[in-house]
């Protein structure tokens, strides 16, 4: 049996490893020898294997991008064999697994205990190639809430492998003010921008680990009285989607990223663009609206 790992005794910092992939790494990690975590069907590929004792409490996020697809995250304190490779076996800590490649997970651990983290896949595929971030422990990570909502100085903007991994679910749809819409169950991630004039405005989702995403825009934070929904959308298509709103004010627009859960937490690459003030009936986002049982002029 071998496990191919990275050890951090004395401290535990946000860490990144590229290129990695679990083709030839042998499916060492079956149903019949690991403890259970989440679905046994996902211990059915080849896997590899990686191991971190914090120096801090708190949570961590993990984020896997792959171009393949069913793969695994099972986080365990403590050997994950059921056979135990120490004397004492471990328990599962949290999972995600589901027919995509890309996902990001959530959890809290505790300074000085030993995790290992399993990249597994049901197979088929056998193995996929893959992208891995683990962040170091914190409370809760920035961008979460609207008083810390990531900052968009102008427009076009654009931010890649986002995730509202460990963000909470501070926004939902019972809130004063929501957009009532279904995207808002999961963890939320905010960003504002501030709007000089009218305009109208296009976002993109891309890349995203669930076609379960969505977003919405207000015109302040929700929850407080006075802030309205300004548009919103969801359910990507093979991770992507795309659509646009007009401001017909100037100010801060919050927009949240979230999910309709589960999953609870997704990745996603941002882009949000505007087209200015644009001419009436020019594009799709101030076309001229009417009522299709009459007739109308336009000139």
């Amino acid at each position: 049996m071998s496990f191919r790992y990275r050890r951090r005794n004395h401290r535990f910092i946000a860490v990144f490893f590229g290129g990695r992939t679990t083709c030839g790494k042998i499916n060492d990690l079956t149903p019949s020898n690991t403890i259970s975590c989440g679905s046994s069907n996902y211990f059915t590929g080849e896997d590899e294997v990686f191991v971190f004792t914090p120096s801090t409490s708190g949570n961590i996020s993990v984020n896997l991008t792959s171009t393949g697809s069913y793969t695994g995250l099972m986080l365990y304190n403590g050997c994950p064999l059921s056979t135990t490779c120490s004397g004492i076996g471990g328990s599962c800590v949290a999972f995600e697994q589901s027919s995509s490649g890309n996902k990001t997970m959530c959890a809290n651990v505790v300074a000085g205990q030993t995790y290992y983290l399993i990249i597994d896949s049901w197979a088929t595929p056998t193995c996929n190639p893959f992208n891995i971030s683990i962040t170091a422990p914190a409370t809760l990570l920035a961008e979460s809430i609207c008083s810390n909502a990531v900052p968009i100085p102008s427009l076009p903007f654009s931010a890649v492998n986002e995730t509202t991994s460990c963000t909470g679910n501070d926004y939902s749809n019972i809130m004063l003010g929501s957009c009532g819409s279904y995207y808002e169950s999961g963890e939320d991630k905010v960003y504002v921008y501030k709007a000089t004039q009218s305009e109208c405005i296009s976002i993109t989702l891309s890349g995203a680990s669930s076609n379960s995403i969505g977003y919405q825009v207000y015109s302040g934070c929700p929850g407080v009285f006075g802030t309205t929904c300004i548009g919103s959308n969801g359910g990507a298509n093979s991770g992507t989607f795309s659509s646009s709103f007009v401001i017909a004010f100037s100010g801060n627009l919050l927009f949240v990223v979230d999910s309709w859960a589960p999953p609870t937490t997704v990745s996603y690459n941002l882009s949000i663009a505007s087209f200015g003030t644009g001419a009436p009936n020019d594009l799709p986002c101030n076309a001229t609206p009417f009522d299709s049982g009459n007739s109308i002029v336009i000139r």
